[in-house]
């Protein structure tokens, strides 16, 4: 899974996601299912956050949201199983 970090970009600031964080903040836990998917402790990832994304803002369903821990981690979700330069997400302004 961890197959190096993950940086999340927006608003010219970066967040860098890697295995002591997500030792911390990330589990990864069977659904109803039986499938194995991401389970977060949105607390701990907000703290290693930090004030990075402070008054950053991202557009969503149309509208300027300021960015969460949970768009954070829905971000580290959307790219966690990718590889080299595609481990890079970028909030759309």
């Amino acid at each position: 899974m961890m197959a190096g970090n993950i940086t999340v970009l927006a608003g010219g600031k970066q967040f860098n996601f890697g295995a002591k964080t997500a030792a911390r903040a990330l589990v990864l836990a069977p659904d109803a299912s039986g499938q194995i998917v991401l389970k977060w402790d949105l607390n701990v990832l907000a703290t290693f956050i930090g004030p990075t994304f402070d008054k950053v803002k991202t557009t969503k369903g149309g509208q300027s949201s300021p960015i969460t821990a949970q768009d954070v981690a829905d971000a580290i979700g959307q790219t966690v199983a990718k590889t080299g330069r595609e481990r890079v997400f970028k909030f759309p302004a």
